[in-house]
């Protein structure tokens, strides 16, 4: 029940009350966590709304003993029955708990000329404190209405109270898109909040009408595998659901289900086989061949002092490909490329370098990801280029023992993606849909 009276404001030196913040005493019976939203009156009949941040225990001696235990004997504040019950224990032995709260915003009051008025001023002691509701909460936060929201989760508070927040679709696959940060420490679910966004945004723009152009109302998704094999599951629905979970999603009027159209992509091993923590039952392996990454071997060098002794070299052979021998036969595999030396010599001016060029080559080369032929693999730019509107691609990294080798993977795929941009309008699959890429970390 948010009109639940909860406490009394309180102001004193050692506890002030200002424009950006005041205390309050919690009722003994009251349930009260950080984070939770309250709300007091405040001047002109306006509102305050706040964030608990700071809740503490102040021993009966010290509390006794503070102005602030002389500011509250004051009779007036004593007999208000809602602030003094039976299992208040403000001058027994056990003491009192007292809570900080940072104010966000103020309801304000309408001027004569209908302007909002917003009220800046302290809250004043003794004055009612209760839990936020729901419209107060969203004013506080400046959510406004939403022509097309997303559900981006819930806000629960100790009374019970959920209130669902949305983000405006074109924030997150629009005009206005901007990158999402979910920061936290490891094990806090960043991978399942961000697989949640992504799922809600799915439902949808498959399920509603939002703009006169149905075949925009749709989603493609490339996501990265980088540890374990949490995301090599998402086309399965879980098991085992928490009443709590199914009753949030029920808020969120969205459904409790796996990815649809999800296909994986995993590193080729040494015998052929994917390379992976677990194999699912849909899905391709990947490798590289010279002729899919000519144009880009710069991401084969993660130095910059290194790339920078090579960039004459690769920029060469990006711009004369296919390369030809003596012969005239073209140079079309890696084993062919560490053999080549028909340089002109303002490229390989430096012998040394083209010497390290070849060992790099050849060091390359003992990973199970770069072959001279695809027999049973894919490259993952050409998959990339053929995306479709309300696919899912996730690309596992996660059993690539080389960092260097990971960075390369998921350098390819971004420059398949710009490149897919580049297009433009005549590329079907960009008319149909927005691409999204996530990462697990």
């Amino acid at each position: 029940n948010s009109s639940k009276f909860i406490g009394k404001t309180i102001a004193s030196y050692s506890y002030p009350s200002t424009i950006d913040g005041f205390w309050f005493i919690v009722s003994p019976s009251t349930l009260l966590n950080t984070f939770d939203f309250v709300t007091v009156k405040n001047h002109h009949g306006s509102k305050t709304i706040g964030l608990v941040q700071d809740i503490r225990a102040l021993p009966s001696i010290t509390f006794q003993d503070s102005q602030l235990y002389s500011e509250l004997s004051d009779n007036d504040l004593q007999k208000n029955d809602s602030f003094v019950e039976k299992e208040w224990l403000l001058t027994g032995e056990h003491g009192a708990i007292v809570a900080s709260v940072a104010v966000i915003g103020n309801t304000g009051i309408k001027s004569k000329s209908g302007k909002l008025k917003i009220i800046n001023l302290p809250i004043l002691a003794g004055m009612d404190v209760q839990f936020s509701k729901k419209d107060e909460i969203l004013f506080a936060l400046g959510i406004p209405k939403m022509e097309n929201p997303i559900a981006a989760g819930i806000i629960e508070m100790s009374n019970g109270l959920q209130v669902p927040v949305s983000l405006d679709i074109t924030y997150l696959a629009g005009p206005d898109t901007a990158h999402m940060n979910v920061t936290g420490i490891s094990g806090n679910k960043k991978t399942s909040y961000v697989l949640f966004l992504l799922q809600s945004l799915c439902q949808r723009l498959r399920n509603r009408d939002i703009t006169p152009n149905k075949d925009s109302n749709t989603i493609s998704a490339i996501i990265f595998n980088t540890k374990a094999d949490d995301l090599l599951h998402l086309h399965h629905k879980s098991r085992h659901i928490e009443n709590d979970t199914k009753k949030a999603f029920q808020n969120l009027g969205l459904k409790l289900q796996g990815f649809e159209n999800v296909t994986y992509f995993l590193p080729r091993g040494a015998d052929g086989m994917p390379n992976s923590l677990h194999i699912p039952d849909h899905f391709k392996t990947y490798s590289f061949e010279l002729e899919d990454i000519y144009d880009r071997l710069d991401l084969l060098f993660s130095s910059s002092l290194e790339l920078a002794d090579m960039s004459p070299l690769l920029d060469y052979i990006h711009e004369n490909w296919p390369l030809k021998d003596k012969s005239r036969s073209t140079i079309s595999n890696w084993t062919d490329l560490t053999k080549f030396n028909l340089y002109p010599k303002f490229v390989a001016y430096n012998r040394t370098i083209l010497q390290d060029f070849i060992s790099h080559i050849h060091r390359i080369r003992k990973s199970p990801l770069f072959v001279d032929k695809k027999s049973k693999s894919t490259y993952l730019g050409d998959e990339i280029k053929k995306i479709r509107a309300n696919e899912v691609f996730v690309i596992d990294v996660s059993a690539i023992s080389s960092v260097e080798e990971q960075a390369f993977v998921i350098g390819d795929v971004f420059k398949s993606v710009n490149e897919l941009y580049s297009i433009g309008p005549s590329n079907h699959n960009i008319i149909r849909g927005q691409t999204s890429l996530a990462r697990s970390n």
